[in-house]
């Protein structure tokens, strides 16, 4: 531009020809290396540098969806217009239950046939008394189980499937299962808490079957008549059980003693996988029903019960078919008596629902030749003019630096010359130079007009590589395969955009959580051992039957089972929990892990203790209001029985034979000091007095030792509930007084319960009720790592967005040099006419004054 002069202002000696043409030579050349190598540099680097492009599809169906999940699944997203979608418009059901539950076994005609009007006089091993009532609970249980199934299908159709983005079809089935399995598992672990309680309080009261299976009574008509009871098979303490036969003997000649015996006989004929207990209930839960599966013992129960005979029953029909599991019917009911629960997802009608409108996804171009040729265009303009200016400058640079080192006047004076040059080279600078206006007021005008070219040029140039070196862009990052404690340099550092889909979107609790629950201290004490319950079974008879001793072994043999239970409850209520899975579609941070399984286990330590807190409540409603008949009332004393009367007077006689009836005295509540009725059962359902026992070697002084926080209910179940353990402690009054009572000197070292109230939440004082409606327990104490959880989830990768500088150095260049081009011949287009307005208007303003100052003379 400086040599550029066609009118030849500058005054000094032109060069040499040969100088000249030299540097022409030296100019082209460099020129064109440059442009050569900078053309295949840009083309190169916009060519391999990998293009990210967001696409968006319109047009959706389940085909298109599959196809891109497979090649973009980090990237995919489809927003469904619905999302929240019920089950019960995609997902269908196929539940098949046990044979049995559709089988004649549970029809009102097949368990009627069984009946006998005196089952009860058969013996407690004998069939023919059980069957009718076991048949009879076989299908209440089938009933029960179809009932809570319909309403668990019922509640999982009403369920809402929430779905933001449409999912791909294997997601959908595995969130979809793991919800069902959640809602089997509730329903089949809250029929089994109650069942659970309910067989532990009849076993604890002693509930007296009418079919004499547990306790036979028998009567004495004499002068001192009286009521005696037997006990079968020890039920009173135990719960054992033997496979049920048919007895050979005539029932008139079959003892009471055979009738009290559980034991094997050898010689009776016997039915295959149906066991007799101390209550029908009980056999019944043992029984594997194996008879049903085999012809001949179906024919068996037809030929000792004559009434079958007559409903005309095909055996091939009436035999269930589907292979025998050797599963027993308790262990039916945990799986509600199905044996296959299938479901099937109509995906076509999932995707209906969902409605997408459209996808997005991203795609990455390594090879971009369209956009290499349009950047090679763009600034190919720009690069001529750079390179036009540059390369005359570095050959003369060139040439003065080698004449200089030729030369050795480096003197200050030879600077000062080329300083003043330089000077004089930018006043001649005329870069609008034109031929037919040589003036001199337009060569200053076009002078001026170069100053604001090149002005505008600089400052636009500075502009231009301000704004592209700072601004910024959007973009997506992935990471492949993260380890945690890259993970967490992720989340620390781009929390809000990053994604990082698990691998395994279904996981169960097991695989990164324990649980070691602790229950009250008392469960793991000597109290509730059976050498303690032993020295209490061995007692001898009270002298006054309203002394608590003689139900003191019934007392804490109790309080043993439902540590027992509760015990059994906890732990079947937290291996089916962390057997249960929970859907994870992206990695949880630490945060929200640890809130989420805060939440999930409250919910679970909630509904665990509230199932079995409604089991307590029913259990005792139920006892409360039908006011059963027990072998452990509150004023019996072993054999013989105070609330059971003969009344002789209402004597007659059937068959030639003497009888007498028999009253039931409903359960009543004695005074402890009177010894007066306080209250009666079945009037008064919070009945109760104050336990006391009696001092034997005091019985003359009537010495009685009221024992603190126990009472006497009307039921053992009642009396232990409402009682507290406050003598079990150390620091109780009444820990020496109670057991120096109740061991009468026989040895038993029992160290007594610590109340520390940092690790106990139930004081001494606590009433059983509410220790035992909490399950027993202390602390759940749950253990869970988020590492085993970050394994399990195994992320493949992490997708985060994040702010980079748009441009590097290398793309600012290539953005200034493409603009350089149209950038200076917009400039040299609006330069002269921004310089002509401006010199138009400063004309006019100049009239204008000149005019005002001329009439303002006048």
């Amino acid at each position: 531009m400086l040599e550029d002069n066609e009118y030849n202002d500058d005054d000094d000696e032109p060069e040499e020809p040969a100088t000249v043409l030299k540097k022409q030579k030296y100019t082209t050349w460099l020129y064109a290396l440059f442009l050569m190598v900078s053309l295949y540099i840009l083309f190169y680097i916009a060519l391999i540098k990998p293009q990210s492009r967001t696409i968006t599809e319109s047009y959706i169906t389940t085909d298109i969806f599959n196809q891109l999940y497979v090649k973009y699944p980090e990237t995919l997203k489809c927003s469904c217009s619905n999302v929240t979608l019920p089950y019960e418009t995609f997902v269908s059901h196929k539940i098949t239950f046990h044979p049995v539950c559709s089988s004649i076994f549970i029809t009102e005609k097949w368990i009627k046939a069984l009946y006998f009007s005196n089952a009860s006089q058969y013996g407690a091993r004998d069939f023919q008394t059980i069957a009718n009532s076991q048949f009879e609970l076989l299908a209440k249980f089938c009933l029960l189980a179809g009932q809570i199934v319909q309403q668990n299908r019922i509640d999982i159709d009403k369920n809402e499937f929430v779905t933001i983005n449409l999912l791909p079809e294997e997601q959908v089935h595995i969130q979809i299962n793991a919800t069902i399995e959640s809602f089997k598992n509730t329903a089949s672990l809250r029929i089994i808490s109650f069942l659970n309680y309910f067989r532990t309080n009849t076993q604890a009261d002693y509930h007296i079957s009418a079919l004499n299976t547990n306790l036979i009574i028998k009567a004495s008509i004499s002068a001192d008549s009286y009521v005696g009871t037997t006990s079968v098979g020890n039920c009173e303490k135990e719960n054992p059980f033997v496979q049920a036969i048919f007895y050979l003997y005539p029932r008139d000649s079959f003892s009471i003693d055979k009738r009290t015996k559980l034991k094997e006989y050898i010689g009776f004929p016997y039915i295959e996988g149906f066991f007799a207990g101390c209550t029908p209930l009980e056999g019944l839960l043992n029984s594997t029903l194996d008879c049903l599966y085999d012809i001949e013992c179906v024919q068996l129960l037809i030929d000792y019960f004559p009434t079958p005979n007559r409903l005309n029953i095909s055996l091939m029909d009436s035999i269930l078919v589907a292979p025998n599991q050797n599963k027993t019917v308790y262990d039916h009911l945990l799986t509600l008596f199905i044996d296959e629960w299938s479901i099937n997802i109509n995906y076509s009608k999932y995707y209906d629902e969902c409605a997408p409108t459209s996808c997005t996804y991203t795609i990455i171009d390594q090879i971009n030749f369209s956009d290499a040729f349009t950047l090679l265009i763009s600034i190919y303009g720009g690069l001529i003019i750079l390179l036009r200016l540059i390369t005359p400058f570095l050959v003369n640079m060139s040439m003065k630096f080698s004449f200089c080192s030729r030369t050795s006047s480096t003197d200050l004076w030879s600077y000062k010359i080329s300083l003043k040059r330089l000077g004089q080279s930018a006043k001649r600078l005329n870069l609008f130079k034109m031929a037919d206006d040589r003036t001199e007021n337009s060569i200053k005008k076009q002078k001026i007009t170069t100053y604001v070219y090149l002005i505008l040029l600089t400052g636009s140039l500075l502009v231009l590589i301000i704004f592209t070196s700072l601004s910024i862009e959007n973009v997506t990052v992935t990471e492949s395969n993260p380890s945690l404690m890259t993970y967490d340099k992720l989340q620390a550092m781009y929390s809000s955009t990053l994604k990082c889909p698990c691998s395994n979107t279904v996981i169960r609790y097991d695989k990164f959580m324990t649980l070691f629950p602790t229950l009250h201290q008392v469960c793991s004490s000597g109290f509730v051992h059976d050498d303690f319950l032993s020295i209490l079974d061995a007692r001898g008879m009270p002298t006054n039957r309203y002394a608590w001793i003689d139900r003191a072994s019934s007392h804490f043999r109790l309080l043993m089972n439902l540590c027992q239970l509760a015990n059994e409850t906890i732990k079947a209520a937290v291996d089916r929990f962390i057997m249960r899975s929970t859907v994870i579609l992206n990695v949880l941070n630490e945060n929200d892990f640890n809130t989420q399984i805060n939440v999930t286990l409250d919910q679970f330590y909630q509904s665990t203790i509230a199932d079995f807190r409604f089991a307590v409540d029913i259990q005792r409603l139920f006892v409360q209001i039908d006011q059963p008949y027990t072998g452990k009332a509150p004023t019996g004393t072993h054999f013989y029985v105070e609330n059971l009367i003969i009344n002789k007077n209402m004597a007659y006689s059937v068959n030639n034979q003497q009888q007498s009836q028999v009253s039931f005295v409903f359960t009543e509540i004695h005074d402890v000091n009177s010894a007066v009725i306080k209250c009666v059962c079945a009037t008064n359902v919070h009945c109760q007095t104050s336990a006391f026992i009696y001092h034997t070697k005091y019985s003359d002084e009537n010495v009685i030792y009221i024992i603190p926080g126990i009472v006497e209910g009307c039921f053992v179940i009642d009396s232990l509930l409402y009682s507290t353990l406050q003598c079990l402690y150390l620091d109780s009054d009444c820990f020496q007084i109670l057991f120096g009572l109740l061991l009468d000197g026989k040895r038993c070292d029992i160290p007594p319960l610590i109340y520390n109230p940092t690790l106990s939440k139930y004081p001494p004082k606590t009433l059983v009720l509410e220790i035992v409606q909490k399950l027993m327990l202390e602390q759940w104490n749950p253990l869970y790592t988020y590492r085993q959880f970050y394994n399990s989830c195994a992320p493949s990768y992490c997708i985060y967005s994040k702010n980079i500088r748009s441009k590097n150095a290398m793309g600012v260049i290539t953005t200034v040099v493409s603009l350089i081009g149209g950038l200076t011949v917009a400039l040299r287009l609006i330069t002269p006419k921004l310089v002509n307005f401006i010199y138009w208007l400063l004309t006019v303003i100049k009239k204008k004054k000149e005019k005002q100052l001329r009439q303002g003379n006048d």
